[in-house]
Order: C-alpha cells, then sequence, then structure tokens
C-alpha cells in the first residue's frame, strides 16, 4: 500500500507540473500575440514619408497636407537626374528635379513631369550654403559631372548634402548657372521679407528703410563723388582767377557753390533720418557723418553772410569736403583707414624714439658740458 501511495503521489505531481508548464506556456503564447499586436497597431500608426512632409509643409505655413509641384514657384529648369545614394555600395538613382524661384524640388522619377505632380524632397534655396560642380571620380575626371548642394545646419534639410549626375559636362554647366541665379533672386526675396518684417505698417519705419537704402546705393555714393570734385575744382579756379562778384565768373562759382550746398544739406539730412534709430547714435557714431554735418553747417552760415569779408572767409571751410571722397572710394578709405589704424603704434615708436634721445642728451650734459658748452651746456642743447 505504501507502494501504491508513493506512486501515486509521484504521479499526481507529475500531473500537476504538466499542467503548470501548460499554463506558462499559454501565458508565454499571450504575452507574445499581445506584443505583436502592439507592434503591428505602432506601425499603423507611424507617419509614412508623404505625412512627414505635409507635416513639415504645414509647420512651415507653405501647404495644407501635400506640396505640388505648381504650388512651388516659377519654375527654372526641369529634368532628370541620377542622385547618388551612399551606402556599402554607391548607387545612383533616376529623379525628377525642377528648380524654382524659391526652392530646388525633387520628384519620382516616371519618365514626365507635370505641374500637379507631388513632391517628395525639396531644399530652399536660401538654405543652400556651397553650390560646387566636380568629376564623378576625384582622382580621374570623366565625362559626367556631379552638381553638389550643400545646406546650411538647423535648416529644413538639416545640413544634407544632395549629389546629382549629369550625363553631359554642358548640362551641368547650364544646371549650374542656373542654379546660381535662382540663389541671388531667392537671397533677394528673403532679405526684402525679412526687411518687410521689420518695417512692418509704419510708415515711419518704411520711410527711414527706404532713406537708409538711398543713402547706401551705389548711384548716390557716385553722384556725390562727381559733385565734391566739381566743386573742388570751382574753388580751385576761383583761387587762381579771383574773379569778381558782379563778374559772370563770380555768378558762375557762387551758383556752383550754393547748388553743391543745397545737395549736401538734404544728403546730410536723409543720412541723419536714415541713421535716427537709438537717438540718432548711428549718426553721430561715424565721424565723417559729423565732418559733413559741419561742413554743411558751416557752407549755409557763410551764404548768409556773404556781405561780410569776415565771415564770408568761413565758406573756405567747404574745401575740406574734398576729403568725403576717401568715404566714398573703397580703395582710398582703405588707406586712409590704414593710416588711421596706424596713428597709435607710430606715437608709440616716438615716445620710445623721445625716451631714447632723452637718455643720450643727460648722459651728453653731464659727459660733456665741460668740453663744449654751446652743445652740450644744457638737457635741451644736447637734445637737440
Amino acid at each position: 500500500m505504501a507502494a501504491a501511495l508513493m506512486s501515486r503521489t509521484m504521479s499526481g505531481k507529475a500531473e500537476e507540473g504538466k499542467s503548470s508548464n501548460m499554463q506558462s506556456n499559454a501565458e508565454m503564447k499571450k504575452a507574445a500575440s499581445m506584443r505583436m499586436l502592439m507592434e503591428q497597431q505602432n506601425e499603423n500608426q507611424k507617419p509614412s514619408f508623404g505625412q512627414v512632409i505635409a507635416n513639415d509643409h504645414s509647420t512651415h505655413g507653405s501647404m495644407s497636407e501635400e506640396l505640388v509641384l505648381k504650388e512651388c514657384g516659377k519654375q527654372l529648369r526641369s529634368g532628370i537626374l541620377e542622385k547618388k545614394i551612399a551606402g556599402t555600395v554607391v548607387t545612383w538613382k533616376t529623379q525628377g528635379v525642377v528648380l524654382t524661384d524659391r526652392m530646388i524640388c525633387f520628384l519620382n522619377d516616371d519618365g514626365v513631369i507635370e505641374d500637379d505632380e507631388t513632391v517628395i524632397d525639396y531644399i530652399p534655396l536660401h538654405e543652400v550654403v556651397q553650390l560646387m560642380m566636380e568629376g564623378e571620380n576625384k582622382s580621374e575626371r570623366e565625362e559626367k559631372l556631379c552638381l553638389i548642394i550643400r545646406t546650411v545646419e538647423g535648416g529644413h534639410n538639416s545640413g544634407r548634402t544632395y549629389v546629382y549626375r549629369m550625363k553631359t559636362e554642358a548640362e551641368c554647366l547650364e544646371w549650374h548657372k542656373d542654379m546660381s541665379t535662382g540663389l541671388k533672386l531667392a537671397m533677394k526675396a528673403k532679405r526684402q521679407e525679412q526687411e518687410l518684417q521689420e518695417i512692418g505698417d509704419s510708415k515711419y519705419l518704411w520711410l527711414r528703410f527706404k532713406a537708409k537704402k538711398l543713402i547706401k546705393a551705389r548711384t548716390t555714393h557716385i553722384v556725390m563723388s562727381v559733385l565734391i570734385l566739381l566743386n573742388f575744382f570751382v574753388d580751385v579756379y576761383e583761387a587762381e582767377s579771383l574773379p569778381e562778384a558782379s563778374s559772370s565768373d563770380g555768378v558762375f562759382v557762387r551758383t556752383v557753390g550754393i547748388l553743391v550746398t543745397a545737395f549736401f544739406t538734404v544728403e546730410v539730412s536723409v543720412a541723419a533720418f536714415a541713421m535716427s534709430e537709438n537717438h540718432f547714435k548711428p549718426f553721430y557714431s561715424d565721424p565723417w557723418n559729423i565732418m559733413d554735418l559741419m561742413v554743411v553747417v558751416v557752407s549755409l552760415v557763410s551764404l548768409g553772410f556773404e556781405t561780410d569779408p569776415q565771415l564770408k572767409v568761413l565758406g573756405l571751410v567747404r574745401i575740406f569736403r574734398v576729403a568725403l571722397v576717401f568715404r566714398q572710394v573703397k580703395s582710398l578709405n582703405r588707406i586712409i583707414t590704414a593710416l588711421g589704424r596706424a596713428v597709435v603704434p607710430l606715437m608709440n615708436a616716438f615716445m620710445l624714439l623721445l625716451l631714447v634721445s632723452c637718455f643720450y642728451a643727460i648722459l651728453g650734459t653731464h659727459l660733456f658740458k665741460d668740453y663744449d658748452k654751446n652743445f652740450f651746456g644744457s638737457f635741451s642743447a644736447s637734445l637737440l
């Protein structure tokens, strides 16, 4: 009986172990099926590439869902190019590329580029930091050239580099030329957009912005330089001939002086208005502006007192206006800037030379005063 009882006990334990193993296996299968179900749900919830692009467009305020080619701006050039896919093995994938006045659009290669085609990726032109051509093989330049497009860090493309291969060198040159033109147009449009954002709806800021552009314009600098030189040569003629005030030459000299003074009065007023932010700090921080203002004020005072010979002499101050030509011509401005920066080092060298001369003058006075009082009788005589 004891043996039978032990056998029953062992068989019961075995059956209990089998049931527990079966229960654990069932739980493991159930957990695995739940995990697979959750992974499948996560995969279904992941956005597709088109949805990612659409979300990116919505954040930038461009489109609601998908970017369509006809919404990318005016098309400048289009074609089917080969895109470099970098990996363990470099491969080339054909892709549609469209250059517009705002961006470079990339499309799926279906052989035909249509306006209603969906854009799978794009590069804003104002975010292109480098555009260059390079041979497919650096060691040996082949017939096909590559167009390399580098984007800005932190931009829409996160600093990625795009490489596209062309069939011929002429095609690559044409793409490079058109993209360079598009880059200039996009950068100009971006600057205008930023300027409009800074100006807003304020008419005062708009007028100040226009005045600043007028002052910085190349045409304005050329006109100012011509008038300054004209006024200088008229002053030289006046000093040479000394015409009477009632003569025709005297009237000509006076008329030219009045016109030039009126022009520069308007110029300095516009410049002051253009630099009126922060209580005119940008205006009076520039020494050239202070000099221009002083010349204009003195010239106006001299015009009002032409009958007084003593005050009329103040009009000669206008000859210093020719120094403003150095400001207008960049090469001359560099020379003046370099000379101004050299003043302090030259003063330091002069002080060092003076100290050395004084040192030897003191020695010479004490050593040679009994031999020659004319040259070494005192410190000043030794120094000279």
